[in-house]
């Protein structure tokens, strides 16, 4: 009697946990979907060697991994407690971490657009100026769209880190037109962020150095 309730209370849990996933997963990528017009996202100032960053803005991987480190061995431990079995136990350990790694992504990837969102509408941090030679320009295929970002050396000096930024931001009014090429010197107007991440506000060309 008591196994069969055991069993019964698992699949409830089951149940219950697949009705809360097909809720809240549809809500979270709604709510991604709805924000993408917004272009803060693509404005982060983003380091060009972004995957070895643990940044989730950045590299999503490791957090994903990280959620499903978390969510196997409490899998694994609480079916441990009610049927003993090293197979069960692998079998358990696995579902868990490829249930809680796509568990992570879906829920990050629907998130980062959002964060990035708050992280530039409630920044009231002041806005810096900085000067830099495009180094070399990228076209990424995004969200069903094209866009093009400059790659710069990072400030302050001394500029060992190359990042890239976008060359778009119809929030704040600016379009570097026409695409600056490479050797161009460029200005950027750039903030801190409200979550510290810092974003392009503004950018403007200043002149072929190249040609001089």
């Amino acid at each position: 009697m008591e196994r069969e309730r055991r069993h019964l209370l698992d699949i409830d849990i089951i149940i219950l946990t697949g009705c809360l996933l097909f809720v809240i997963i549809p809500l979270l990528l709604f709510i991604s979907l709805a924000i993408q017009g917004t272009p803060y996202f693509r404005c982060l100032v983003v380091p060009l060697e972004s995957s070895r960053s643990l940044n989730p803005f950045f590299n999503i991987w490791p957090v994903s991994i990280i959620c499903g480190a978390i969510l196997a061995p409490l899998m694994t431990y609480d079916n441990w407690r009610q049927e003993p079995g090293l197979k069960k136990a692998t079998q358990t350990f696995l579902q868990g971490f490829v249930g809680g790694w796509l568990l992570g992504f879906i829920a990050f990837s629907a998130l980062l657009p959002v964060g990035a969102w708050v992280n530039a509408r409630f920044d009231n941090s002041p806005t810096t100026i900085h000067q830099a030679v495009v180094i070399d320009k990228m076209v990424r295929s995004e969200k069903f769209a094209r866009y093009t970002y400059l790659v710069l050396a990072d400030w302050p000096p001394p500029a060992e880190e190359r990042v890239r930024v976008c060359t778009t931001n119809p929030h704040a009014g600016f379009a570097l037109k026409p695409e600056a090429e490479v050797g161009t010197l460029v200005q950027v107007a750039v903030r801190a962020g409200f979550l510290g991440m810092a974003w392009v506000e503004g950018i403007e060309s200043i002149s072929d150095v190249g040609s001089q």
